[in-house]
């Protein structure tokens, strides 16, 4: 089923092959069939076992019958929303007393009346506020000297890279593996930041929104599976009502998000992650942990951490 390359196999044959048998290479073969692996751009080890699962959801307990991982993950969300609405609302709050800029009357005469006459005959209207190149871009990045659109572009890049250091900083320094060993993933983090990072503001925001409600829906419609089918197509390999299940679970998901014009990132973040839940679910041989519905969530299961 799955072709493996020739151990004699000279490297490269042509540049053809050169660009070729890497893709075969990465098959999986039998050996990470018989571990439990589903070869995945989202694949990440996960030594968390169903058992140990179990005992970490009934150790948190639940309420209202929604489990304690559960529960951190809505936190989680609304705090971010929150925090994040409340640091734009800060970082864009309008200069109040602005000046009087120049606009057209209903009869279509231009205005460049004073500010006093502005505020006796019609309503004022504020300039735009200029934006502040702020102390990295004047001298870090030095914009006088080698341009305001590089100074704006390092800017980005530098506080782009900060994010993804201390993420990648998680891994390695066992000082900050408390992340990694309370179920929170940092290399997604990463991926979110690679399709949301934009040059301005309101970009930005509804890149971050739609990349989050689309993970949002694959997820919600991996805890369906798991909640029907606890053990997938486990208990039946072969062409048993729960393979039957994924496949039109899959088409209907896809359907779904292009028969209602869904955000074309929100779609990217949802197929891309509906497409592993999917495969970890047909796959007989697969050993990832998911939760199985709203009262199992924890923040170590496969599609949450």
């Amino acid at each position: 089923l799955f072709p493996q390359l020739p151990p004699d196999l000279p490297l490269p044959l042509s540049p053809h092959d050169a660009i070729a048998i890497p893709r075969v290479a990465a098959m999986p073969s039998a050996a990470d069939l018989n571990t439990g692996h589903t070869t995945s751009l989202h694949r990440v080890p996960n030594p968390l076992t169903q058992d140990e699962s179990d005992a970490i959801v009934a150790a948190a307990g639940s309420w209202l019958g929604l489990s304690a991982g559960l529960w951190t993950v809505i936190a989680s969300l609304v705090g971010g929303v929150l925090v994040s609405f409340a640091l734009i609302t800060f970082a864009v709050r309008p200069r109040r007393g602005g000046p009087v800029s120049s606009y057209t009357l209903i009869d279509g005469s231009d205005s460049e009346a004073s500010e006093e006459e502005g505020l006796s005959k019609q309503r004022s209207r504020p300039e735009k506020p200029s934006a502040d190149p702020g102390f990295l871009q004047r001298v870090v990045f030095r914009a006088e000297r080698y341009g305001a659109d590089f100074a704006f572009n390092a800017d980005l890049s530098f506080r782009a890279a900060l994010i993804a250091m201390f993420c990648g900083a998680t891994y390695g320094y066992p000082q900050l593996s408390w992340w990694q060993n309370r179920g929170w993933s940092m290399s997604y983090i990463v991926v979110m930041l690679a399709f949301t990072f934009y040059k301005d503001l309101g970009t930005t925001v509804e890149l971050a929104w739609s990349g989050l409600y689309g993970t949002l829906l694959s997820v919600a419609n991996c805890w369906l599976m798991y909640g029907l089918f606890p053990n997938a197509v486990k208990d039946a390999p072969g062409w048993s009502g729960a393979w039957w299940f994924g496949q039109v679970d899959l088409w209907l998901f896809i359907g779904i998000l292009i028969f209602f014009n869904f955000n074309t990132n929100a779609k990217t973040f949802a197929l891309s992650w509906q497409a592993y839940f999917t495969m970890c679910f047909l796959n007989p041989f697969d050993n990832a942990v998911f939760s199985r519905g709203l009262a199992d969530v924890t923040l170590q299961s496969t599609e949450t951490g």
